[in-house]
């Protein structure tokens, strides 16, 4: 049996807290039902836990392995060298990984800055007490430039109308605003086009007196395949951009096209700077470009078993009646659902990993709860945990079943499920983020 079975009941709360030994450099999960605590807490090897009180009213939950991501993060610096910086992409709280807590360990792995796409992702991060450099890689509007440049940032421009409404702002507040140049080089989503006239537009961004230029950067459209021809075209555009501006007397500290497929297979692409995304959260850039040797994943989904029960043959689960039971079967209803980040094209189609091996999930996933039928797991008992992801089941697997990418799994999954993290408790600890805009 499983030795991390939590001993609840269905229809009984759970709540968890944190213990811990004093002589031991271990920390304990302690699952207690409302009225009795369970006589054998589960022991969480070589890691601190960081539990979050919305964790205490779910039977569902992810984990987060902040060790696994400082790894991820030390191996894109072995695979770069020590010369060039690293911006650690942490936008959609992180893909769903929790922002204040990755970017902490991130940071304390020798991330040099960070990136995000909005300035509320930005305030999130200033509201946990994260105060390293953070590049704002969306638009922002006019009227968000006051709260941007009072948060730190460094801001994304590619007209000189847009810089010129900055600078304006940043002269009422009497600040210098730290902007980075986004050239669009075939991705055709934001940035100047590699055009002469571009660059007299950076010329006068430079001139302006409440800018300071940080940097400039572009975005591959297909690095992650093997075929390099149009990720070639893109570096060349970039670079001779960027030399143009050089002969204009305009240099950019920071100059970086970089994602994580381009770190993983495109060497030449690394200029001073890459921006490594989905590879520090372990998983796969696409199916052609893989991580490095030695990426683990850094997220799994758990849940409780919160009720078994038989059915006889002949019996329908779920909404629709798109399951039906060819023989006397037993079925766990596990409390989580699409609104948690488990797609609903996983219906009939998907499948939960028991102590005892896997379930299939039958019948539609719920927007709040799944089914799983157990019946060749003849162990399983109400409070037994099902991993959804993880122990064998990897995101672009799910992702493949979905018709998604895996970057979307993990955002979705990280939405509405409360975060256990495991690592060191210093870099986990945060302040409150609520309300942070």
């Amino acid at each position: 049996m499983r030795e991390n079975r939590l001993q609840a009941n269905a229809g009984i709360g759970i709540r968890m807290k944190q213990t811990s030994k004093s002589d031991q450099n271990e920390t304990y999960l302690t699952c207690q039902s409302q009225d009795t605590a369970d006589q054998n807490p589960p022991k969480r090897a070589a890691a601190a836990l960081a539990l979050s009180d919305a964790a205490a009213t779910r039977a569902a939950w992810v984990e987060i392995d902040l060790l696994a991501a400082q790894q991820n993060l030390r191996l894109v610096r072995r695979q770069v060298g020590a010369e060039r910086k690293i911006i650690a992409v942490v936008k959609a709280d992180a893909y769903g990984h929790g922002a204040p807590a990755i970017s902490r360990a991130l940071l304390a792995a020798g991330a040099d800055m960070l990136a995000v796409a909005t300035v509320g992702e930005l305030a999130a991060l200033r509201a946990a007490g994260i105060d390293a450099p953070v590049l704002i890689l969306g638009f922002v509007p006019t009227q968000g430039y006051g709260a941007a440049l009072r948060y730190g940032a460094i801001l994304t421009i590619y007209s000189l109308a847009q810089a010129m409404a900055l600078d304006a702002v940043a002269e009422q507040l009497g600040l210098q605003a730290a902007v980075q140049i986004k050239v669009d080089t075939g991705m055709h989503r934001l940035g100047f086009p590699p055009s002469a006239e571009a660059v007299r537009d950076v010329v006068k961004i430079a001139a302006l007196p409440h800018l300071r230029l940080a940097g400039a950067f572009s975005h591959f459209a297909v690095s992650d395949i093997l075929d390099k021809r149009y990720s070639v075209m893109q570096l060349g555009l970039f670079q001779r951009f960027i030399d143009r501006c050089a002969e204009k007397g305009i240099d950019f500290p920071l100059r970086h096209i970089a994602n994580s497929a381009a770190i993983c297979s495109f060497p030449d692409s690394w200029c001073n700077a890459v921006r490594p995304g989905i590879i520090l959260y372990g998983c796969d850039p696409s199916p052609e470009v893989r991580c490095l040797p030695g990426m683990q994943a850094v997220m799994t989904v758990h849940a409780q078993v919160v009720r078994l029960h038989t059915i006889p043959a002949g019996a329908y689960v779920s909404y629709g009646c798109t399951w039906q039971a060819g023989q006397p079967s037993r079925i766990a209803t596990l409390p989580l659902g699409y609104a948690d980040g488990l797609p609903r094209l996983l219906s009939n189609n998907g499948c939960a990993v028991f102590a005892g091996g896997r379930a299939p999930l039958v019948g539609r996933i719920c927007m709040d709860q799944c089914m799983a039928d157990v019946s060749a797991l003849p162990e399983i008992r109400e409070g037994d945990i099902a991993t959804l992801l993880g122990d064998g089941i990897r995101a672009d697997d799910i992702a493949d079943q979905a018709q998604t990418v895996n970057y979307e799994i993990t955002c979705r999954f990280g939405a509405r499920l409360p975060k256990l993290y495991h690592g060191d408790a210093t870099i986990m600890m945060a302040k409150p983020t609520e309300n942070a805009t």
